[in-house]
């Protein structure tokens, strides 16, 4: 039994003619499928992996029976149960005093005299 009912699969080594409706017709009959997204690469626009959500953790472990290493127009599939990203936690913020500190005077801060 699962902890947490994830129901995303990671999919990778995608080829280049990938949409969201060639995969939508590959992953379809393993059951309801709820969203898809395609990663694309920022300078080639080119897909680089995809996350298939489904309605049921059953049709999930269903579609990485059917899909892992198989044939999708000419590229050999891998498919995985897709992790929760890993976030960040929030930089700490440092606070810096103001620039030149409090005004003292001309010549900045007042200093004692130097005894000789």
């Amino acid at each position: 039994m699962r902890f947490l009912m994830n129901t995303r699969v990671y999919v990778s080594n995608l080829p280049e003619t990938t949409t969201e409706e060639n995969l939508r017709s590959a992953f379809g009959p393993f059951g309801a499928i709820a969203k898809i997204f395609v990663a694309t690469d920022r300078d080639t626009a080119l897909p680089s992996y995809a996350f298939v959500t489904y309605a049921t953790a059953e049709d999930m472990d269903a579609s990485i029976a059917g899909m892992n290493e198989a044939d999708f127009h000419g590229r050999k599939l891998s498919v995985s149960v897709a992790r929760e990203a890993k976030v960040a936690p929030a930089p700490r913020r440092v606070l810096l005093p103001m620039a030149g500190g409090p005004r003292r005077g001309p010549g900045g801060p007042s200093r004692a005299p130097v005894r000789r």
